[in-house]
């Protein structure tokens, strides 16, 4: 007598490319490909932002606590570094150990006062353009204050912008256009300077259409 067809179990076939994905995702890892490498820092970002990064890079590359902490010494660059050089050299440092370190030395609780007088001491540098400058007041203004916005903090923004342009007339001005948000002011320097400037192309063509006169 012939057997029944073996009946077989419905099969969810997204579950299944699912954990077809996962298998290759960890026999990727497990050879070395697609490592994620974590974001260098210097210190002039958020620190809370770099090591929140550093351990989504650390659980995709499967890294234990301690194959973490050559990683994280590589990703220290510039005035970060420095911490590996402060740390003694007779002891071994775990990732936690690091990791406190560097929330001590960057952490914004800690770093507040000293993004503050950067803020109020920044000026443009040479060949530096108005976006540079938004783009770095507003770095400033999360570290000092915070990254939730507010009338004073755009207020305060304003100010350390028009600072920082290092043009007390073209402040003036921007100031009489009542800007109420950092991105106005932005607009406002842009706008004012690009009159200036068609100004004094237009008075350089009129001199030079009077001495052709002469």
């Amino acid at each position: 007598m012939d057997r029944p067809p073996t009946v077989m179990a419905p099969v969810d076939s997204q579950k299944m490319l699912l954990d077809v994905g996962v298998k290759r995702a960890v026999d990727s890892r497990s050879a070395g490909k697609n490592v994620k490498k974590p974001q260098t820092f210097d210190g002039k970002e958020p620190v809370n932002s770099f090591l929140a990064h550093f351990e989504v890079c650390a659980h995709f590359n499967g890294r234990s606590d301690e194959e973490k902490v050559p990683w994280f010494q590589w990703s220290l660059k510039g005035r970060a570094q420095q911490l590996l050089w402060d740390l003694p050299s007779d002891q071994e440092m775990s990732y936690a150990d690091l990791s406190r370190k560097l929330k001590q030395r960057f952490g914004s609780e800690n770093q507040c006062e000293v993004y503050k007088l950067e803020l109020r001491n920044r000026r443009r540098g040479p060949r530096e353009s108005l976006s540079d400058i938004m783009q770095d007041v507003t770095r400033l203004m999360v570290l000092a204050y915070s990254a939730q916005t507010s009338e004073m903090w755009e207020s305060v923004a304003i100010n350390a912008f028009l600072e920082a342009v290092d043009d007390p007339d073209l402040a003036l001005e921007v100031r009489r256009r009542g800007p109420t948000t950092l991105d106005e002011a932005y607009t406002d320097v842009a706008f004012v300077r690009f009159c200036e400037n068609v100004y004094e192309d237009r008075s350089c063509e009129g001199r030079r259409s009077d001495s052709r006169h002469f």
